[in-house]
């Protein structure tokens, strides 16, 4: 049997030593990556299946061990809450992976219920944007993503 995985490391770490941390309200759907050495996981309001979406809570740490920070709702439109209103988050989906393809970081989150079927809806594309800092930009609605790629090389 091989060594545990960095993630079941963490969490062993966590369960033996109460290490933890808070979303402002509860979340789930976490995506876990790491960015020029720091750990992400990105985790939204406990919705799932949701219409209207969910948010985009940042949270990131120097190890997968942490200690971990909550940095920022970044998926949240910024305007007052309304439990009934589809307009709260902006991309009316819920985090499912975060992928690398070159130099970028690319979010795919489902938007639940946008089809008769089950396992049959839609799925939104964002870019991630980082700052200087680190810190995950605001995401903003896009009708189109764009990805450049690096021209492929032929032997």
């Amino acid at each position: 049997m091989g060594a545990p995985s960095t993630l079941a490391r963490a969490r062993a770490h966590t369960l033996t030593t109460g290490t933890h941390f808070r979303a402002p309200l509860p979340a789930e759907g976490p995506v876990f990556f790491k960015r020029a050495g720091a750990y992400y996981i990105l985790g939204g309001t406990t919705c799932c299946a949701c219409r209207g979406g969910s948010s985009v809570y940042v949270f990131r740490a120097p190890s997968p061990l942490g200690p971990w920070s909550y940095v920022a709702d970044v998926g949240s439109n910024r305007q007052p809450y309304d439990p009934h209103s589809p307009a709260n988050f902006v991309t009316h989906a819920q985090a499912s992976t975060v992928f690398r393809f070159d130099n970028h970081y690319v979010w795919l989150g489902n938007q639940w219920v946008t089809s008769a079927a089950r396992n049959a809806d839609l799925l939104y594309w964002s870019v991630l944007n980082f700052t200087d800092s680190g810190d995950i930009a605001q995401f903003v609605w896009q009708d189109t993503v764009t990805l450049p790629a690096a021209p492929a090389v032929v032997a």
